[in-house]
């Protein structure tokens, strides 16, 4: 772990902007990005670069953005303080999210993203593992009651004398 923290400190002294100047420079030369980043780590160590990290810049490069800095604004935007909301929740429990999220000025709304092609393929997995659950073991069918806390179902075979939740 020291020489990868050492080969990491070692980049962060060439600096990054000189490491794009040089993935550009392969790039002019016709290199892949792969063989780019291998040819990096040889020159200054391993963990300098990673070809994902090449693969952003080839990408950035062949769409005609030349320079070496960073884009503003593509960051994350900041996170809330975990205490305002809490806050905002004992103030009024019976408000709903969309307007607690009002009040701090956030959006409720879910925002995709595109999968690549391991995500893709790990969904599709994912989902058919799912539906062949349902078609092996029907819960759906089992589900006696349901409320804002969530869904509840009797056991099998033990009389609905308690409920127990499920977890889905």
């Amino acid at each position: 772990m020291l020489y990868l923290c050492e080969n990491r400190q070692a980049a962060n002294k060439k600096g990054k902007k000189q490491i794009r100047a040089i993935v550009l420079y392969e790039l002019k030369l016709g290199r892949e990005t792969a063989e780019t980043a291998r040819s990096i780590n040889r020159a200054f160590g391993e963990g300098t670069v990673n070809e994902r990290t090449a693969q952003h810049w080839f990408r950035r490069f062949r769409n005609g953005d030349e320079s070496f800095q960073n884009e503003e604004g593509r960051r994350r935007p900041r996170a809330i303080d975990d205490n305002q909301p809490r806050a905002i929740v004992e103030a009024e429990p019976r408000n709903t999210t969309r307007e607690g999220a009002e009040e701090l000025d956030k959006t409720d709304k879910w925002v995709p993203h595109e999968l690549n092609g391991y995500q893709k393929i790990r969904r599709y997995e994912i989902c058919s593992a799912l539906l062949l659950r349902k078609k092996i073991n029907p819960f759906l069918d089992r589900i006696e009651t349901c409320d804002e806390n969530g869904f509840y179902t009797t056991t099998d075979g033990v009389p609905p004398s308690g409920w127990t939740k499920m977890k889905l």
